[in-house]
């Protein structure tokens, strides 16, 4: 779902800065092309920025210019962004996941992060799409996010008769009225579809 948004948001003129803490740059750019939305002409022309949260992990060097060899520093990841939104104009940040720089810092620090980033983005009249795993974080810090986010999307999993279905629903939209009922959606070959 986000990385579908990623490549029409691309697809529509605007730029991108994508902070990567589960997958490395490169895994990124092939989850995407398994889809078929080749973003290559978008890193080429420098409307597409990841920084790498993620391969510190390795010990492996990054591929990406924009990289943070410790993510338990906020301050290195703040100014690690902030260098990747430089010159860009209709602006959308992508932070995938939350959940992984959250359990690094803890959620007092993650508050605070998280308070800095809506700021920026608002101050920037920027988009953002935050990522978050529903379970590992204890429920005050989710209702945080539910509280500073103007929009909250949600989707979940559940097993019906042996049969896995996936859910999506708007939790949250403070620009407006919404539909707050589930809908059935499904990965196919060339991204999400909602029943």
């Amino acid at each position: 779902f986000v990385k579908e948004s990623v490549f029409k948001s691309l697809r529509d003129g605007n730029s991108i800065v994508y902070l990567a803490t589960e997958e490395s740059p490169s895994m990124v750019i092939d989850s995407m092309r398994k889809f078929g939305w080749d973003i290559s002409e978008y890193m080429r022309t420098d409307k597409l920025r990841i920084v790498d949260a993620f391969s510190y992990r390795s010990n492996k060097p990054s591929e990406s210019k924009y990289y943070i060899d410790n993510p338990e520093n906020l301050s290195d990841v703040s100014i690690t962004v902030e260098e990747a939104k430089k010159g860009f104009s209709n602006l959308r940040f992508v932070m995938d996941s939350i959940t992984s720089l959250t359990l690094n810092v803890g959620p007092g620090l993650g508050q605070k992060f998280m308070q800095t980033v809506t700021g920026r983005l608002k101050a920037a009249k920027a988009l953002g799409i935050c990522v978050l795993d529903v379970g590992i974080l204890d429920e005050t810090f989710l209702n945080f996010l539910r509280f500073i986010f103007d929009g909250v999307i949600e989707m979940a999993i559940t097993e019906d008769e042996g049969r896995l279905k996936r859910r999506i629903r708007v939790y949250s939209l403070k620009l407006g009225r919404h539909d707050t009922s589930w809908h059935e959606f499904q990965i196919t070959n060339a991204g999400v579809s909602i029943s």
